[in-house]
């Protein structure tokens, strides 16, 4: 809706906010602002412009017939890593695993640059230690 972003809460929306939050806070440009809810309960985001690919059967060989492939070469990879990498600097000592991480709940800018990371509604709290494994997928 304009240059904004409605959305249902997902499965704990109070951390999904104070994720959006915190990531604002530090300073963190490549994730959407918190802008509030309204009557509905839906939360209400700012726009991040760029590219997605959220037709998962064009990123997965295994899904449907659709052509062409979406692929990511090494470049973009790093990119989406470093994001990866930013995400977690950003939120300091409170480890929080995005829980989603991947081509779909990414915003690619030109030349192929991840530039923002979407979606914090399967943000979950994560012991500092963990495998990154169950926060990437890919």
């Amino acid at each position: 809706m304009g240059d904004t972003v409605h959305r249902p809460p997902g499965r704990n929306p109070g951390l999904a906010r104070e994720v959006l939050l915190r990531l604002e806070r530090a300073g963190f440009e490549q994730a959407p602002r918190w802008l509030g809810t309204y009557d509905e309960g839906r939360d209400v985001l700012s726009w991040i412009d760029g590219e997605t690919f959220t037709e998962r059967g064009r990123m997965h060989p295994f899904v449907g017939d659709l052509a062409p492939k979406v692929t990511f070469d090494d470049r973009q990879r790093r990119a989406a890593f470093r994001l990866l990498r930013r995400y977690h600097d950003a939120l300091g000592d409170g480890v929080v695993c995005h829980g989603d991480f991947g081509p779909w709940n990414l915003v690619w800018r030109a030349g192929g640059r991840s530039g923002s990371s979407t979606s914090t509604t399967s943000a979950a709290p994560t012991p500092p230690r963990t495998s990154p494994t169950p926060c990437v997928r890919s």
